[in-house]
């Protein structure tokens, strides 16, 4: 990590950005580098492929996103891109970023995809990180910033989001020591639990009783499939950020294995993979030219495959063969 840590402190700008359909963890790592950097001094951006959800505003109202566009100019000397090691993944964005910025550094917990290529020499990623958030902990505590209300905020956010409250920490005690370092900086952190998880609109929980009569239970009832069509989304009036909670609720019943939903993702359908213990469904995203952890994966399909259909069936038989 020191490369990275000398280049920020030697960078005038820098801009940051994280994967298309920003989530807590994303935004949370983000934003505490971006206001741990303003308090150096430094000139910083955010810059997102897709603008995020409202029920991150409690967070994105202190920040200002823009959102990508071909005539945004991103030319910095350091861009670095948060929860994420593929640059598939800022479509459009990243083809700009290497023409016209400086040094790129990815910062991820996930593990390296060989076949989506990106990664420089000040890029960081730890793997056993139960959070992105982790690791922006260590950059901000490492450039000597102290923490404040907006640096706290952030940070606990990510490590909330993306432990779900603390129920995934991959053995690590990390993620709680952080909790308790930064709790103290936030007035009431119980909001933030609130913001992530609670304050359930009418129109969600109405498709969340239409989506629990729509899954289908394969293999003995180990294997949960279900399918969100965009008919689905307007039919409740919400958004595909709605959907991400799903897989892990199904996740939840007892006899199920493995969990896989099925969302609409502009021109595409986006394949979300969880399983518990010890079955791992990275590969099977990766079939699919995905990526993930190896508990919580996920891949695109576009629109164009000829019967969605068969590409089920073949998504059934392969999760059939891990169980």
């Amino acid at each position: 990590m020191k490369a990275l840590l000398d280049k920020i402190k030697s960078s005038e700008s820098i801009i940051l950005s994280t994967h298309r359909t920003p989530d807590g963890d994303g935004l949370g790592s983000e934003v505490a580098i971006y206001h741990a950097l303003k308090r150096l001094g430094k000139k910083v951006r955010l810059v997102h492929v897709d603008k995020p959800a409202f029920k991150y505003q409690f967070l994105t109202k202190k920040v200002n996103i823009e959102v990508f566009h071909p005539e945004i100019e991103v030319d910095c000397d350091l861009f670095m891109i948060f929860d994420t090691n593929d640059a598939r993944m800022i479509p459009g964005l990243w083809e700009q970023v290497k023409k016209t910025s400086g040094e790129i550094a990815f910062i991820d917990h996930h593990p390296i995809l060989q076949e989506a290529p990106g990664l420089d020499a000040l890029s960081f990623v730890d793997t056993k990180a139960a959070s992105t958030g982790e690791i922006a902990f260590k950059i901000i505590r490492d450039l000597g910033v102290s923490w404040d209300e907006n640096i706290a905020e952030a940070l606990y956010t990510s490590i909330c989001f993306d432990t779900q409250l603390f129920r995934y920490i991959k053995s690590s005690a990390i993620s709680h020591q952080i909790a308790a370092e930064v709790i103290p900086y936030i007035d009431t952190p119980e909001k933030i639990h609130d913001y992530l998880f609670g304050n359930i609109p009418v129109e969600k929980f109405r498709f969340i009783s239409h989506c629990t009569n729509n899954i289908e239970f394969k293999f003995n009832n180990q294997l949960a499939f279900l399918e969100v069509t965009d008919q689905d989304l307007i039919r409740f009036n919400i958004s595909n950020e709605d959907t991400r909670d799903l897989t892990d609720q199904i996740l939840g019943i007892d006899s199920v294995e493995i969990a896989l939903v099925v969302t609409p993702s502009e021109g595409a359908k986006k394949l979300s993979f969880r399983s518990k213990k010890p079955i791992e469904v990275l590969s099977a995203a990766k079939k699919w030219n995905g990526g993930g952890h190896p508990y919580a994966s996920g891949a695109l399909v576009k629109d164009t495959h000829p019967d969605f259909h068969e590409l089920k069936q073949k998504l059934i038989a392969q999760l059939g063969e891990l169980l």
